[in-house]
């Protein structure tokens, strides 16, 4: 099934309008994150979650193409990808990530374990695993990781 902006909407993942966007930071020294997932639920609840810190913003995607368009449109601190998508997957998004835009960090997130994932995954493709449900603590801890990495 298609999401469209008005599930988004009704999930609370919208994108901000006008001047009420989710978090202004500098981008010198705020998070600028990217989350992808192609179910609202989860967008909304990571973009809460995120965006409940001052130095991070957040923005969503629902899909790959929407991703990368965003990608080539902005600068990231980090994207946070499902590997489990419609369409191309996560690791696709990565590999993109990390040919033209190495400064960005990646993170792959899904509800398969790293160990069910690796043989389908390139070595150095992510910079972090995490697995669904995401525990607040590596939430923090990724938070932590990017506020200090160069």
């Amino acid at each position: 099934m298609s999401r469209t902006a008005d599930e988004l909407a009704r999930a609370g993942a919208t994108e901000p309008e006008g001047n009420d966007e989710a978090r202004v930071c500098d981008e010198s020294t705020g998070i600028r994150l990217l989350l992808v997932d192609d179910d609202v639920m989860t967008l909304a609840s990571l973009k809460s979650v995120f965006g409940a810190h001052e130095d991070v913003s957040v923005e969503v995607s629902l899909s790959a193409g929407e991703a990368l368009k965003k990608l080539d449109d902005s600068n990231f601190t980090a994207i946070i990808a499902d590997f489990n998508l419609v369409g191309p997957n996560g690791g696709l998004i990565l590999r993109r990530v990390r040919q033209d835009y190495p400064h960005v960090k990646r993170v792959l997130f899904s509800g398969s374990s790293y160990a069910e994932l690796s043989p389908k995954l390139e070595r150095g493709l992510a910079d972090v695993f995490l697995s669904k449900p995401i525990e607040m603590d590596d939430i923090e801890e990724l938070i932590a990781g990017l506020r200090t990495s160069p």
